[in-house]
């Protein structure tokens, strides 16, 4: 059985209910405040709360002592306000409510009357050239959609009445009142002399500045026409004079080239005579032929040291008289002892004491290996640049690449002259129909000498017999 009277049922008075309002409302504050710090990255450093003392009695004491009891002071922890977060909250903050909407300024809804439908009605687009779908659209409704004769042109009538009373006032009105109004003829129009005077005196300006440019262009023209004329007078001499120049050195070098030819047909002519003049006296008195040489030799001589014409030949053909056949041969003169029945036959090669029997060398000697390939002082200079060394790789290349090569180290004579590049084609110089190359006529000569020789003697032999 329940007693209404018991103060446990009865309802709490307003100062209890004030009291548990407050205690709830900070035990929430408490809550929230100490979620949301610990949410936070950075923390304000919380108040450290008063120091609390306590009286501390030891449970188990040292045999033979009393126990004794401590006084301690209990100081709340001093915590780091930058220490991050020692456990990780998994709790997620609800998002805060979005802005409000913004406010639209519209008037009030109405319904459309059925005239504003029919005026917002746009007809759709009807082209003039296409027709894809092949509709048929009406006249009217085409012309609708075109725009053209929709609106109507409306003139006023009282711009026809203004323009009527206009008229009536201008043919009504004097003839001198039309032309005051009008404001023509009002004004005299004089024209002053001095532009008469200065359009004449341009024309006469321009008339003598084109009569001074027509000269000067003339004496220019004529100056032209005889510095062309004098340069190609001149011109003309100058190839007049080459010509002629070029016709005296033809006529020239042909009279040098003629008489060199008669001199050496003179000189061919002689040695023949000589030859055959030798080879006579030979047969018939051998000791007077050295005797005779000796006498030529002589005259030669004294030609030369007497500066006589013609002592240079002289001297050439007794120098190459003189030459053995090696000199010769590699020079390319004619051998004449070939014809005069010589022996062809090296004086260097007589009269040596030198040979196998005479000693040279000994057997047991072995000349290749006795001597060092190189010497000592060539050896220490192998790998050591030397301070011209490129001075003379310098000079070596320039020699290298100015070298003409494909050219013998030792011409022939008479080759001088045409030794060089050359500038055109190979110019063959044509034979001459008394020239003897290859000594044909000398030998015909000679074995038609040696026939009528023969025959005399076959001749004097038989008369002897007789």
């Amino acid at each position: 059985m329940i007693d209404d009277e018991d103060p446990e049922l009865q309802k709490p008075d307003e100062d209890a209910i004030r009291e548990t309002t407050e205690e709830t409302k900070a035990a929430l504050e408490k809550i929230v405040s100490s979620k949301i710090a610990s949410a936070l990255p950075v923390q304000h450093a919380k108040k450290v709360g008063e120091s609390q003392f306590i009286r501390y009695t030891p449970s188990t004491q040292a045999a033979g002592r009393p126990a004794q009891q401590r006084i301690i002071r209990v100081v709340e922890e001093q915590v780091d306000p930058m220490e991050p977060p020692k456990f990780k909250i998994n709790q997620k903050i609800p998002r805060p409510p979005p802005s409000p909407p913004a406010p639209v300024l519209h008037s009030p809804p109405r319904r459309v009357s059925a005239q504003e439908q029919s005026d917002w009605k746009i007809p759709p687009c009807i082209s003039n050239w296409k027709n894809p779908k092949g509709y048929t659209v009406a006249l009217d409704k085409r012309l609708a959609a075109d725009g053209r004769g929709l609106q109507q042109t409306h003139i006023n009538e009282n711009f026809a009445k203004f323009a009527e009373a206009l008229n009536l006032a201008e043919r009504s009105a004097p003839l001198d009142k039309r032309l005051a109004a009008d404001g023509r003829g009002l004004q005299q129009t004089h024209i002053n002399e001095n532009f008469a005077k200065f359009a004449e005196a341009l024309n006469l300006a321009e008339r003598s500045a084109r009569d001074a440019v027509e000269a000067r262009n003339q004496v220019k023209k004529s100056i032209a026409l005889k510095n062309k004329s004098a340069q190609e007078q001149k011109m003309r001499e100058m190839a007049l004079q080459a010509k002629q120049e070029r016709a005296k050195n033809k006529s020239s070098t042909k009279e040098e080239i003629d008489e060199d030819a008669r001199e050496r047909e003179a000189i061919r002519r002689d040695q023949l005579d000589n030859i055959r003049r030798e080879r006579n006296i030979a047969r018939s008195r051998p000791d007077k032929l050295e005797k005779l040489r000796h006498d030529k030799d002589r005259d030669v001589s004294e030609k030369i040291a007497l500066g006589l014409p013609d002592s240079h030949k002289l001297e050439k053909l007794r120098h190459d008289k003189d030459r053995d056949v090696s000199e010769k041969i590699a020079l390319g003169l004619p051998d004449s002892r070939a014809r005069n029945g010589e022996t062809l036959f090296d004086a260097r090669l007589f009269d040596q004491s030198k040979g196998l029997d005479s000693g040279g060398i000994d057997d047991e000697t072995y000349s290749a290996y006795d001597k060092p390939w190189r010497p000592e002082t060539n050896i220490q200079r192998i790998y050591r640049p030397t301070k011209n060394n490129e001075s003379s790789m310098a000079e070596d290349m320039d020699r290298i690449i100015t070298t003409n090569r494909f050219v013998p180290e030792k011409g022939f004579a008479g080759a001088g002259e045409q030794s060089g590049a050359r500038s055109g084609p190979v110019q063959f110089e044509k034979q001459q129909p008394n020239e003897d190359l290859f000594g044909l006529d000398d030998l015909i000569g000679d074995s038609s000498s040696r026939k009528r020789s023969g025959r005399d003697d076959d001749y004097s032999n038989k008369r002897s017999r007789h």
